[in-house]
């Protein structure tokens, strides 16, 4: 899912089923993931379109599981055909973030740019990688630069500009 309306993005995914009545494990990129049951409209990707669905039903656990039932999966084998859809929510339904906050995907596509002027790309996409976020940084020939997300290492981002600021050498 490259390639798509910018108006969406990817929230998370669902896992495993959980249960006999056709629950499913959620797996939440939100922070915090239970943010994830919060929004109002969720969409997956099935037959590579995305179509909206809701969620009947939800719990979030104490160490952060979260369960959800989705309309018309009523026992496990229906919930494991849904398993490993992609899930996705239109920006507009995302919080306003405070003061300078931005979201990551505010990021894909600033030019990544060091304090000696080398320009490594533009942000591709971020991850995370356990340790910390990672960005993925593409430049003009494709190849990729993995470069973490920290505080110390990026020092702007200028979304007016369409730029990122960062202390990391070639």
């Amino acid at each position: 899912m490259e390639d798509f309306d910018k108006n969406y993005i990817l929230i998370g995914k669902i896992g495993a089923p959980y249960g006999i009545k056709g629950h499913v494990k959620l797996i939440s990129y939100s922070d915090p993931v239970a943010n994830i049951v919060s929004y109002n409209l969720f969409e997956y990707e099935k037959n590579n379109k995305l179509v909206p669905f809701l969620c009947e039903d939800s719990k979030v656990f104490k160490n952060g599981k979260i369960i959800i039932k989705l309309p018309g999966v009523d026992n496990p084998e229906q919930a494991r055909l849904v398993t490993g859809k992609e899930i996705f929510t239109t920006t507009a339904d995302l919080p306003d973030l405070e003061g300078d906050g931005y979201y990551w995907h505010d990021l894909v596509g600033l030019s990544v740019i060091n304090a000696a002027g080398h320009n490594f790309g533009k942000v591709d996409y971020l991850f995370n990688s356990g340790a910390s976020d990672i960005m993925v940084v593409k430049n003009c020939n494709g190849t990729e630069v993995l470069i973490p997300y920290l505080d110390h290492v990026v020092i702007k981002v200028d979304l007016a500009e369409q730029t990122m600021l960062i202390a990391w050498e070639e």
